[in-house]
């Protein structure tokens, strides 16, 4: 039963960061870990590494040489550890340095493991395979922590633990982005109208057509009620409210089935872009601010500084 469970929580493909300055070696240690079936992106140096990092690759395990040309392994972790937080990235340190306290450091640092050289390989895959297996079921729990019980996209929690380190991300690269709150628009009317019950199939109708276009590219929550938060990565103003147009529009054409009854429904959504570091609510409270303004203007609209804009110019 425990082998099952495992096999369960650690299902899916594991992607290895490999970072290693000597191009030979580098070679070698990626040939042993696609023979253990991992996936394997190779990075020559820390910069390229957390440039990976910041462009989202889906990375469960990093393995790098302790001294690297641009950076000491130990400041590569304190840098993951900053951009990351509580969930960031493990580390295996490699070294053929003498110096016993070098291990010490690097597992201080935060590290996960350290492998010193010349190894035998059934030790470099059994340590490796054993850290990787343990970041998939802590990714596995991470999730489920992570996930809305009603309509099993992210909840609330989420949203706010994972949001900021995706604008730091974005201000990094020098992209702006921007927040979106959407509502359903007399929600509570339908409640009162249909039951709670109904009113539950149109909040996971609602959810499972915005996974589905929103996809995995940019975040999604439920952050309470009929409210959902989505925080683009990397869209400019134009290009986010473009996208919230299609947003509504999809929506307001689906159908929805309750007994035997059909039903539709809109939206209304607040859109507000970041341009500078600030406190995360801050960026909340002014998509808030024009999800306020659409409900105000009649409902069924996107709302943004572009829209009143676009308005007064016409």
């Amino acid at each position: 039963l425990i082998a099952a469970v495992d096999r369960a929580l650690t299902d899916g493909r594991t992607t290895v960061l490999l970072v290693y300055p000597n191009k030979a070696s580098r070679y070698d240690l990626a040939g042993l870990l696609r023979r253990q079936r991992f996936s394997v992106i190779e990075a020559s140096a820390a910069g390229e590494a957390l440039r990976l990092l910041d462009a989202g690759e889906a990375i469960d395990l990093i393995v790098t040489d302790s001294e690297l040309d641009d950076m000491a392994g130990t400041a590569l972790i304190a840098e993951i550890r900053s951009r990351q937080g509580e969930e960031a990235t493990p580390v295996i340190g490699l070294s053929d340095d003498g110096d016993a306290r070098l291990a010490a450091r690097f597992l201080e640092a935060g590290g996960v493991d350290f492998i010193r050289k010349p190894f035998l390989e059934a030790e470099f895959s059994a340590r490796v395979g054993q850290a990787a297996a343990m970041q998939k079921r802590l990714q596995a729990l991470r999730r489920l922590a992570a996930s809305d019980y009603l309509t099993n996209i992210y909840n609330r929690r989420h949203f706010f633990l994972t949001g900021p380190r995706l604008v730091e991300q974005c201000l990094r690269r020098g992209d702006s982005t921007s927040i979106a709150v959407l509502d359903i628009d007399h929600f509570k009317r339908l409640n009162d109208t249909y039951g709670h019950e109904i009113g539950d199939i149109v909040l996971k109708h609602v959810a499972r057509r915005l996974k589905a276009l929103v996809g995995e590219e940019h975040l999604l929550a439920r952050l309470g009620g009929e409210e959902f938060g989505i925080l683009f990565n990397g869209l400019n103003a134009r290009r986010a409210y473009d996208f919230c147009e299609r947003l509504r529009v999809e929506l307001e054409r689906s159908k929805i089935v309750a007994d035997d009854e059909e039903l539709t429904i809109t939206i209304s959504i607040g859109l507000a872009t970041i341009e500078v570091t600030e406190a995360f609510d801050n960026y909340l409270h002014a998509a808030d601010q024009f999800l306020y303004m659409a409900k105000h203007a009649g409902r069924n609209r996107v709302m943004s500084e572009l829209a009143l804009l676009d308005t007064l110019a016409s």
